[in-house]
């Protein structure tokens, strides 16, 4: 995550801003709560071009981000400065505002979305639960809690709500293998990835950190699959845009996926047609193998 911080910090520092939201869709939401999870939402929601209001019982926004997190791993000019950026690109945030499910906010606002603290995420829009991701597990002990996950989680209700005002359904991503590190080639990579880097404070810093990362389970557009397919049988899309299988001329040696570096490539078998149903013999008629014993 080193590499990660240095980018979110380097963008502060040198003014960078999100693209500018999506146009006006007439419809408004209300988050409630300002931690990870509420601001997240209200980003999503409002790039999408909705009205957005943040509503905080705290007197300032951030929530564990703020009370949780020492400023030694969290800066607080870092984090006020991207609340700052979410401000600017019009969301409204009332700090010192305790406010309750009922139904009077349903005359103010189109949705509501519930992310207060540990407790769970939930998203509504015209009184339908549409997203509900509890934070504790089934046996009542604590789940994984970290903004990361917090941030997610806003993520899923704010996506909720706009597939249900656009009349579609959410996309569920497919559950993709863990690349482990039988997956990967890993002789593909220098000398350079096993080496300890230093923390990644400055810009060199960061480039040498970055080299250390094997990307797993990520594309690489390194070309292997390209390059080494016998039939060719892969097609580049673009850069950026990653490759795709003529499965007409694909023979499925498996030699793209054996040969990727980052183990991003996964054999499947090929769904066919459906085996002929077979009929059961009469009752009357013995089985060739005998009675059954």
């Amino acid at each position: 995550g080193q590499v990660e911080r240095f980018i979110g910090l380097e963008a502060l520092r040198q003014g960078w801003q999100f693209d500018p939201p999506a146009a006006p869709t007439g419809r408004s939401a209300l988050v409630i709560g300002a931690g990870p999870a509420g601001l997240s939402a209200a980003h999503c929601l409002r790039r999408a071009g909705h009205a957005v209001t943040v509503h905080e019982s705290l007197a300032r926004p951030g929530g564990m981000m703020r009370l949780g997190i020492p400023p030694s791993r969290l800066p607080r000019w870092a984090l006020d400065a991207e609340i700052a950026r979410l401000e600017a690109s019009g969301v409204d945030l009332a700090v010192g505002r305790t406010t309750r499910l009922n139904a009077r906010l349903w005359a103010d606002y189109d949705a509501v979305v519930w992310c207060v603290g540990a407790a769970a995420a939930l998203a509504l829009a015209a009184e339908a639960v549409l997203w509900r991701q509890p934070i504790h597990t089934a046996r009542g002990r604590p789940a994984e809690r970290t903004v990361t996950l917090a941030i997610a989680q806003g993520r899923g209700a704010a996506e909720a709500v706009n597939a249900f005002w656009a009349g579609t359904v959410p996309d569920e991503p497919a559950e993709a293998p863990i690349a482990t590190l039988g997956r990967l080639n890993t002789w593909y990579y220098t000398r350079s990835a096993a080496r300890p880097a230093a923390p990644a404070e400055t810009g060199p810093q960061a480039g040498a950190k970055a080299r250390r990362c094997l990307v797993c389970g990520a594309c690489l557009e390194c070309d292997n699959c390209y390059a080494l397919c016998p039939d060719d049988a892969v097609i580049k899309l673009g850069r950026g845009r990653g490759y795709q299988i003529d499965l007409d001329y694909c023979k499925g040696c498996g030699l793209c996926a054996r040969e990727c570096p980052s183990g991003a490539m996964t054999m499947v078998l090929e769904p066919g047609p459906p085996s002929p149903a077979r009929t059961p013999a009469p009752a009357s008629h013995p089985s060739p193998k005998g009675p059954a014993k």
